[in-house]
């Protein structure tokens, strides 16, 4: 949304030809990555505590900490 939002007439954001207003874009497009990626950060860290809190032996959950860990690759 933010994409389509940012300049207007929309077309002004990929034709630099149309008179048009845009607000500014790199940081629009950085704090939108920034956000990502601590949503992505926070999926792959949060599991980590309810995991070392099962009653397993420790190899077994490091297995289980790369499974759910291997989706960040």
């Amino acid at each position: 949304m933010s994409a389509l939002l940012i300049c207007r007439p929309i077309r002004a954001s990929w034709d630099t030809n149309i008179p048009g207003r845009c607000g500014n874009q790199t940081v629009a497009y950085v704090s939108l990555e920034v956000v990502g990626l601590a949503i992505d950060i926070a999926i792959l860290v949060l599991p980590w505590p309810l995991t070392m809190n099962l009653q397993l032996d420790r190899k077994k959950k490091l297995v289980i900490l790369f499974i759910m860990s291997a989706g960040g690759l």
